[in-house]
């Protein structure tokens, strides 16, 4: 039954009458283009200070390899220092000065956990960002973002499937606890005036407006598996009325000191149809977002875009095929291919895990990697971002898809499912929902 307004006629009657439906009104956000045809696009050399820690972090690889540990803390402490490794190449230089005089063991023991952490969260939340039950405050904002930009694609100019995306997911920016560890996680690569900045922003309950931008639906999904960022022109402190966002392909590279490539993929591949260059999107393509009011329908803010851009790339260079044929390096005729049943141990011994010594240690950041334990192999509290650098290794071709169960078992000899699809979760998580004072 259709609801009613009631409204008072000139003798004092009420007399009902149907609500009159909305006019469609053009968007207060519209886009231009800028194609780029120039040079390909490269990616910025590193400074002598990166250059020298990352040649650290390189070593160290080695070093794992002649101390001989047993293949888990081997395998797990070669995927801290691929975080490392990512994260060094875009933190704060006043930061990285802490690292640039030490060794190997010593950066990986303090700053290890945290770095495969933040990356875990990034890559986490990316993946519960379609099942977590939004809060009516996110949804408010989705809704109005939509309607500011007449859901039109940023990027495409195309009508539908289009969605409010956002830049820090709201799994993240939602969540007391977890928006909380992921700035303490910042921090520590981050500088205090940048951490501040973000802490400012995602805590103001007013800020999910501009966290938003719209994308066709296949390609908010390449946003989130960080294949490509927006990268602000220049970050801006005010509300602008005008955004310039040039557009980046981001891939791990081999052979390069930087591990990261803007090359522009195969179309076949990836293809986002430049709306006005006849062309697919390339690295280097700017779009200029306009508004007519920068208090009504603002735009993005350029923090946290930037911010997306900066963890975006380090995930793609921790998982380089560079960092991957050595984090991934299996002997020749050690170990054999572990199925469900998991009757051989990623070291190719029949004993079954648990019942001897090993080095396994408390995969916690007070212990380390590596360091005396219990007779169990801690627990992996890192399991998106180990299933994701498999998932890459497998779409490079460094690992075959049917040796997937012996790297999960080996990466965690308690996995339960080895033989589950690629990129797929240990177990299934119960959707969360989050309430709108950000609380679960």
């Amino acid at each position: 039954m259709p609801k009613h307004t009631r409204t008072t006629s000139p003798e004092g009657d009420e007399t009902p009458h149907k609500k009159p439906k909305a006019t469609n009104t053009a968007p207060n956000i519209t886009t231009k283009t800028c194609r780029y045809d120039g040079p390909a696009m490269e990616v910025p050399p590193l400074s002598n200070e990166q250059k020298a820690v990352y040649n650290t972090l390189l070593d160290g690889l080695g070093d794992i390899d002649r101390d001989q540990l047993n293949k888990t803390t081997s395998l797990r402490t070669k995927m801290r220092i691929s975080a490392l490794i990512g994260l060094l190449t875009v933190m704060d230089p006043e930061m990285l000065k802490g690292m640039a005089t030490r060794n190997a063991a010593y950066i990986v023991e303090l700053y290890g956990y945290t770095a495969e952490s933040l990356l875990n969260r990034w890559i986490k939340s990316g993946t519960m960002q379609q099942r977590t039950q939004r809060a009516k405050c996110t949804t408010d904002a989705q809704r109005a973002v939509r309607a500011w930009y007449g859901e039109v694609c940023i990027l495409t100019n195309v009508k539908k499937p289009t969605e409010a995306a956002h830049a820090i997911p709201n799994v993240i920016e939602r969540s007391k606890w977890g928006l909380q560890s992921f700035l303490a996680g910042l921090s520590i690569f981050f500088s205090p005036t940048d951490h501040e900045r973000w802490r400012t922003i995602l805590l103001d309950p007013k800020h999910e407006e501009t966290n938003l931008v719209m994308l066709r639906k296949d390609i908010h999904d390449l946003w989130d598996d960080a294949l490509f960022c927006l990268e602000p022109r220049e970050v801006q402190e005010e509300r602008p009325t005008t955004l310039e966002l040039q557009f980046f392909w981001l891939h791990g590279k081999q052979g390069k000191a930087t591990t990261l490539s803007y090359e522009n993929p195969s179309p076949s591949n990836y293809k986002i149809e430049h709306p006005t260059a006849g062309r697919p999107v390339r690295s280097g393509d700017s779009f200029i977002l306009m508004t007519g009011d920068v208090e009504a329908s603002p735009l993005p803010n350029t923090h946290l875009l930037r911010l997306q851009c900066l963890l975006h790339k380090a995930l793609r260079i921790s998982a380089s095929d560079t960092f991957l044929h050595r984090v991934l390096e299996r002997e020749s005729g050690v170990g054999s291919l572990v199925t469900a049943s998991g009757q051989d141990t990623p070291d190719g011994d029949s004993r079954q895990l648990g019942t001897s010594q090993v080095d396994g240690g408390d995969d916690s950041e007070s212990e380390g990697v590596g360091s005396p334990g219990d007779n169990d192999y801690a627990p992996l509290n890192v399991p998106y971002f180990a299933e994701y650098l498999l998932e890459q290794a497998a779409r490079s071709g460094i690992v075959k898809r049917d040796e997937l169960p012996y790297w999960r078992r080996t990466i965690d000899p308690s996995c339960a499912n080895p033989d589950r699809p690629l990129g797929s979760e240990e177990g299934t998580e119960e959707s969360t929902e989050i309430d709108d004072d950000g609380s679960k």
